[in-house]
């Protein structure tokens, strides 16, 4: 399919209305075969725009057009010329043909449906007060789920930000625009390219936090403007200037990928506009232009959060102090291995190995080996010695498995526990190696990558008592988080995963902060005063916990996890 298509219009091809558009028919038999030449014509020329061939498919809707009696074509049909036109990026025919079909349509629920394409079609051409009004009469209830997500992330593109109130906010060491709108909340989030669907599920957890589809509950008063955040620093920092500087945003929810943060988080700063970012990584220090990062609030769950969480339990719950380490390595991987190291350091604990391999590795026999002492074997050259003494002694010339043991070295194993900072797929295939290099008796440890089944089910065996942390878990979960389970279900379609309730949790704490509720009674006036607010939170009810802010950071209850009997529980 064309990546290029616009995914987000709706294609609805019916052949029983097509056939009312056919040539008059003659006989019963004619009549049957002008239905299958319709039939056939509607399917290929529908094949067609899939795969992006816009102009051949306008062409043959045009000769179809030329052989209906009327002129006219199917209102499924000219939705589908006018989503060709659009794919053409031509707009202004575009809503041409979403006109026709929606004058010409009696089903509510497709009228619906051709509404929000022409809606889109009018924004496209920079009709702005057409597309207004034509969201309006759009009923959300003749939508499904998926298309109701998307009508509402249209809204928000077309409902211009209310005006600003007039105030005369305080002086700011950091504002560049002072202006602000404290009814529009800015989200930068991944929309497009690959990351877009880990950008649009942050989304909906949002849209559920601020009850935007539910209607047993009054909508928030708050305005989302929604901007890609892309993929590349630059383009991320130019949406969010557009978010401040333009839409007036009161504070930012994002952004959730890491490349760039420092740059993203800086900017911030400098703006002196609240962020809440959903990122794994916080990035490294800031730079010289900037000495602080207060306007930088980490409410996702980080790499850092998880790691001192999950060290500090391996020392003083567990009563560990030697450790190793064992990343991929790349950027994430040397993070989780500083945050680790220090972490344990700091606690009383001690590394006695470290070791990284390549992303692509399949193999980690080696990565084992340099921790235990069976890779750098010139070290033990006296042992192997021995060895080579006791084969003559004994008379021993091959090798098999019962004299395996005069051949290879034992592993020095002067560690405890170690550290794997990787995926659960990833990880399944490490922790077998350690067994399969003659490594006993160790405890491995983890991040929240490893709540999945993924993990019992490559390492088996291996995985038993494996520790790891998180704050979503099936067997300790609260009322709230139950229920927001359901809500989302019912509501999307679809199971809620880590990214929609962090997103949700985070937008239930800014809309508590924004409204004075359950807060210090600080009247907001500026993006600053937002900024002393958040840094009130204390015990905010969480779906799995309670949040509390410290140190620029939502801290939440993290549960400690590990398997047993091949299945992910909670640590009494």
């Amino acid at each position: 399919m064309n990546p290029n298509k616009p995914k987000c219009l709706f294609v609805a091809v019916l052949i029983t209305a097509f056939a009312a558009c056919s040539t008059v028919p003659g006989s019963a038999s004619q009549v049957t075969k002008n239905k299958t030449e319709s039939t056939n014509t509607t399917a290929e020329i529908e094949a067609l725009y899939y795969k992006g061939e816009y102009e051949t498919a306008l062409l043959k809707l045009f000769k179809l057009r030329e052989t209906s009696p009327s002129g006219r074509l199917a209102p499924d049909l000219e939705n589908l010329s006018g989503l060709s036109c659009l794919g053409l990026k031509h707009p202004k025919e575009a809503l041409i043909h979403f006109k026709k079909a929606v004058e010409n349509e009696n089903n509510t629920r497709l009228k619906a449906y051709y509404l929000y394409n022409l809606a889109t079609a009018q924004l496209k051409a920079e009709q702005l007060e057409d597309a207004q009004k034509t969201i309006k009469i759009i009923d959300p209830s003749m939508l499904d789920t998926e298309n109701k997500h998307k009508l509402s992330q249209l809204k928000t593109l077309i409902q211009p930000p209310a005006p600003l109130p007039p105030q005369s906010p305080p002086p700011s060491n950091y504002n560049i625009d002072i202006s602000v709108n404290k009814n529009i909340v800015g989200v930068l989030l991944p929309t497009k390219g690959k990351f877009a669907k880990f950008g649009n599920r942050v989304i909906l957890g949002i849209q559920m936090a601020l009850r935007v589809f539910n209607l047993s509950e009054p909508a928030s008063q708050i305005t989302l403007v929604i901007e890609d955040s892309g993929e590349e620093p630059e383009h991320a920092i130019a949406a969010l200037n557009k978010l401040v500087l333009k839409y007036h945003a009161l504070a930012v929810i994002g952004p959730l990928l890491s490349k760039g943060i420092e740059q993203v988080r800086e900017r911030a700063q400098e703006l002196g506009v609240p962020m809440i970012s959903l990122a794994k990584y916080m990035g490294k220090p800031m730079g010289p232009k900037v000495s602080s990062s207060e306007y930088f609030i980490d409410a996702g769950l980080s790499l850092k959060t998880q790691i001192e969480e999950l060290a500090k339990y391996a020392v003083h719950k567990l009563g560990l102090r030697k450790f190793a380490i064992l990343t991929p390595g790349d950027k994430t991987g040397a993070e989780a291995r500083s945050h680790f190291w220090n972490t344990i350091e700091a606690e009383g604990g001690v590394i006695v190995g470290v070791d990284s391999y390549s992303t692509t590795e399949t193999d980690f026999r080696q990565s084992v080996d340099k921790l235990s002492g069976l890779y750098y074997l010139e070290a033990r050259q006296r042992e192997l010695d021995d060895l080579a003494k006791e084969r003559e002694t004994n008379k021993i010339r091959k090798r098999t498995r019962k004299t395996e043991q005069f051949f290879n070295l034992k592993p020095v194993v002067d560690y405890e526990a170690v550290f794997i900072a990787d995926s659960a797929k990833t990880s399944g295939q490490i922790l077998p190696t350690f067994a399969y290099r003659d490594v006993e008796g160790i405890k491995f440890l983890g991040t929240s990558l490893w709540n999945s089944p993924d993990l019992p089910s490559r390492a088996q065996n291996s995985a038993e008592q494996a520790i790891f942390v998180d704050f979503l878990t099936p067997d300790t979960a609260s009322t709230s988080s139950n229920n927001f389970n359901v809500k989302f279900k019912d509501t999307f379609g679809q199971e809620p995963f880590f990214l929609e309730a962090i997103a949700y949790d985070a937008s239930r704490i800014l809309e508590s902060a924004m409204t004075n509720g359950g807060f210090d009674e600080i009247t907001i006036g500026s993006r600053k005063d937002l900024l002393e607010k958040l840094k009130t939170v204390r015990n905010f009810s969480g779906l799995n916990g309670q949040v509390s802010y410290h140190n620029g950071t939502f801290h939440r209850n993290l549960r400690v996890l590990t398997v047993q009997n091949g299945q992910i529980i909670t640590v009494p």
